[in-house]
Order: structure tokens, then C-alpha cells, then sequence
């Protein structure tokens, strides 16, 4: 997986206005021209318990691929909170479970 791949799925971003991780979150996937829909889960409640319903936390920014899995958006390991790799060995084994 890398980013031209996958851009050939359906990408929905978790976030909230204030989320400092999720406005970099959502500048990166703009940068390397992702098209995302994203998700206010402060407007929308229903969504925020859909959430917290698959992941078991109230962090964010998290991401949706196909509405079949989802994974993390930020990697707080990282002193970046972001690597390319971490990313995308995440997306494949999400997806392939």
C-alpha cells in the first residue's frame, strides 16, 4: 500500500476542529491529494459513539478505509506522531484481517 493506492479507496477522517493531530492529519492526506470525507465527531454524537463502539477510546484523529477498518491517524510513539510506514503497515493489516 502507499498513497497513489490508496487513493482508490473510500477514506473517512475522525476529527475534530480543535484536534491539533487531526488538522495535520487532514493537510498531509490534502498534500498528497487524498480525497477524505471527514467526520466531526463534536457535531455528531452518533458518530462518536460509532466510534468509540469500534475502537474502545475517544482519541482522535482515527480513519475509516471502506467503512471496514479503522486505524489510527496519529502515532504518539513518534516524536513526529507520524511516520509513512507506520501508516501504511497498519492499513495492510487492517485490512487483511
Amino acid at each position: 500500500m502507499d498513497w497513489n493506492e490508496l487513493k482508490n479507496h473510500t477514506v473517512k477522517v475522525y476529527s475534530t476542529p480543535w484536534c491539533g493531530d487531526c488538522r495535520r492529519l487532514k493537510q498531509l492526506f490534502s498534500e498528497k491529494g487524498l480525497e477524505f470525507s471527514e467526520i466531526d465527531i463534536d457535531a455528531d454524537s452518533a458518530a462518536a459513539e460509532y466510534l468509540f463502539g469500534k475502537t474502545g477510546k475517544k482519541a482522535i484523529p482515527y480513519i475509516e478505509i471502506d467503512d471496514d477498518c479503522i486505524i489510527r491517524g496519529w502515532h504518539v510513539e513518534l516524536s513526529s506522531r507520524w511516520d509513512d510506514q507506520v501508516f501504511f503497515d497498519e492499513i495492510t493489516s487492517a485490512l487483511n484481517n
